[in-house]
């Protein structure tokens, strides 16, 4: 049984994440930025009406984006999303981000990060903030790397992908960007 939104039908036991692919030799931070810019600029096609946390976006769509993100999430939740492996809610909030037009930061993470995992962009991580609502990308970080804030311990190449602030950055800028949040991986591709 599949998710039905604005005749859009996805059947998320047919879907599945590619688990393979690390980075070649020759990838680079500005490869990564661009690959992160090209994912924040992606989603921001996607986000007709936005985020229902975002004052720009409830006071441009008259408080819709909020009506909207409000709906979807019900949908969301009437078909199952949170007793869902995380790949297959990942891809079930991007489907449902897209079609209603609409999404916070976890709906619109979730769009950057299946359109970089199309692409090909790996190792590639969806994150949250432990102590923080918030939900973004990191592409690049070393595998053995540790999540503290010693940042350059995450390896040369990691950036943050993170369109609900619609921006992409190296990711020895995240503590000054998020200061006193601790990340954690919900999921990851290598």
């Amino acid at each position: 049984m599949g998710l039905r939104i604005r005749n859009f039908p996805y059947v998320h036991k047919s879907a599945g994440l590619v688990d393979s692919g690390m980075p070649d030799n020759q990838t680079t931070v500005p490869d990564y930025l661009h690959e992160a810019d090209m994912a924040v600029q992606f989603v921001n096609t996607q986000m007709v009406l936005g985020a229902a946390n975002r004052v720009w976006d409830i006071l441009g769509t008259g408080g819709v984006s909020r009506i909207c993100v409000h709906d979807m999430r019900e949908q969301l939740t009437k078909a199952g999303i949170g007793d869902m492996p995380m790949n297959e809610a990942i891809m079930m909030r991007e489907v449902a981000a897209q079609a209603f037009g609409c999404g916070n930061c976890g709906e619109q993470s979730a769009i950057a990060f299946m359109w970089l995992l199309r692409r090909g962009i790996r190792p590639l991580e969806w994150m949250r903030f432990t102590d923080a609502d918030h939900a973004f990308v990191v592409i690049g970080r070393a595998w053995t790397s540790s999540l503290d804030w010693d940042v350059p311990k995450w390896g040369p190449f990691a950036v943050v992908c993170d369109p609900w602030k619609k921006k992409a950055y190296p990711a020895d800028q995240l503590k000054s960007v998020w200061p006193g949040c601790t990340p954690t991986i919900t999921y990851r591709v290598a």
